[in-house]
């Protein structure tokens, strides 16, 4: 579906030049983003920084029809834009005397330059009016990034919208903020006023619900004094206690009294709860309950041996997803500022970069590669069958590049059949003389890698096959010179010199 105004959307950057950039929104649509809505800040250079495969986001500006029936998108990548969710300020917006808040975007010596918050409008303060005093130096009253409030002196239409901004306080001393703070100032004094009042006061109670500790019912008054929700000294109860160690006859006397009458009304009670009759029967069931208790305590230690396993599964699960979670937020970043391309990661990554650069032979042979370090090596031939249909045919340079890919993994991993089928297939669509030379150099290549191992067995089985290409194409080549040279340069190397000469 085609989006419409306003709406966010997701693409890949095609092409980037110094007017802009071509976004693709899907397989039928692009989108265009023109140099000065790529980014909020000044941009150097836009090919570095948005280069071809990177993920971009964009809010579309307008939909027009081309002249061959196709959507043309504008759309607009800016992070003010993409961020503000209401609609912004524009120029036939301003009206003077009005005011607006904004942020200092470059100081001058004549004055600062402002723009207005969601918005494109910028105007000058000039440097008379920045202050209601005397200002030396604009720059050390103002840098770029201050917040401020802007009052317009003037718009004039005719010479380009140009805008003047004045920053003096004056102009804003009857402003409805300003009075708010000054009445919340007062309420937090008065309520600073009212506190102190009240602290006064419950010092006065305290004073006055103090407890004296010398008292005979002190315990029932320190009680009650606690359930009412006062607080009591912590002095006072150390006092207390010493003073209660220190009297002895006074208390001991007192407390004597009152504990006569319970031991009198508990001296009256013989049920003792115990019987001689039923003593030997309760041997028996005591040990009916110490088995009832070991068989609770086996089951209650698995239960616990369960629930640890549980727990220890739900750990292992959180930990799984969080590790999950930070690969996806990894992954996005990574598309989100370009690192991606840089270091393709699995094939989504590759499918994507091939998708923008479909006859780069590089990205074609690193899929390849991907595809042999996971041990894949049909999916690996299947992508070079695949980089030979959609690599354009003027493009032979890149094409051979993804032919010799293919005839190094005959050699590694494939038999001899396999390595003169795609020898036969790559003469027919290339120049056959440069097909048997790159196969010769590899060959060439596997010599010096098993002389440099030391076995003697791999060595002979590299040197045999290696001859036997090397003599093929000086055969099927005899008039061509450079794989002539290429072949004594061959047995040279070898130190074969009587055969180099012959």
């Amino acid at each position: 579906p085609v989006p419409g105004p306003n709406d966010m959307v997701h693409g890949y950057v095609t092409c980037t030049s110094k007017k802009g950039c071509f976004v693709r929104l899907s397989r039928s649509l692009d989108a265009r983003v023109i140099l000065k809505e790529l980014s909020d800040d000044f941009v150097p250079d836009p090919g570095a920084m948005f280069p071809p495969g990177r993920l971009v986001v964009g809010k579309v500006k307008t939909v027009r029809d081309s002249k061959g029936g196709k959507k043309l998108v504008d759309i607009d990548m800016r992070e003010s834009v993409l961020l503000s969710g209401e609609d912004r300020i524009s120029i036939d917006d301003i009206e003077v005397n009005e005011k607006y808040t904004g942020v200092v975007t470059r100081v001058e010596t004549y004055g600062a330059f402002v723009k207005i918050d969601n918005s494109d409008v910028s105007g000058l303060a000039h440097v008379t009016e920045c202050s209601d005093s005397f200002v030396k130096d604009v720059q050390n009253l103002y840098h770029p990034g201050d917040l401020v409030k802007v009052q317009v002196v003037s718009l004039d239409r005719e010479k380009g919208n140009r805008l003047a901004f004045s920053l003096k306080a004056s102009n804003f001393v009857d402003d409805s903020d300003s009075s708010d703070d000054d009445d919340g100032n007062e309420d937090a004094m008065d309520v600073d006023s009212d506190s102190g009042e009240v602290g006064e006061d419950h010092g006065d109670d305290d004073d006055d619900n103090s407890i004296d500790s010398d008292a005979s019912d002190f315990v029932a008054k320190m009680a009650a004094k606690m359930a009412a929700g006062g607080d009591v000294d912590e002095d006072s109860e150390d006092e207390s206690s010493s003073e209660d160690d220190d009297s002895d006859s006074s208390g001991s006397d007192s407390e004597d009294d009152e504990e006569e009458p319970v031991a009198k009304t508990s001296a009256m009670d013989t049920n003792v709860g115990f019987d001689w009759d039923t003593a030997i029967s309760s041997k028996p069931q005591r040990e009916e309950s110490s088995d009832d208790d070991s068989t609770d305590t086996s089951s209650s230690d698995e239960d616990d041996d369960k629930a640890a396993k549980s727990s220890h599964k739900s750990r292992k699960k959180a930990a799984a997803r969080k590790r999950e979670e930070e690969e996806i937020s990894r992954r996005e970043a990574a598309l989100a500022d370009g690192t991606a391309d840089e270091s393709p990661e699995n094939a989504a990554d590759f499918e994507r970069l091939l998708a923008s650069s479909p006859n780069d032979s590089e990205i074609w042979i690193k899929y390849m590669a991907w595809h042999l370090s996971l041990a894949d090596t049909d999916s690996a031939r299947n992508v070079a069958n695949r980089a030979f249909d959609r690599i354009e045919f003027r493009q032979e340079g890149e094409k051979l590049n993804v032919w010799t890919a293919l005839l190094t993994l005959e050699l590694k991993c494939g038999t001899d059949k396999s390595l003169n089928d795609a020898i036969d297939r790559a003469s027919q669509q290339n120049n056959p003389k440069q097909v048997y030379l790159r196969v010769c150099e590899q060959l060439d290549k596997e010599v010096d890698a098993a002389a440099s191992v030391g076995g003697s067995t791999d060595l002979d089985t590299a040197t045999k096959r290696a001859d036997e290409m090397f003599a093929k194409a000086c055969k099927k080549f005899k008039s061509k010179k450079s794989v002539w040279i290429a072949h004594l340069q061959y047995l040279l190397k070898g130190s074969r010199h009587e055969e180099a000469h012959s």
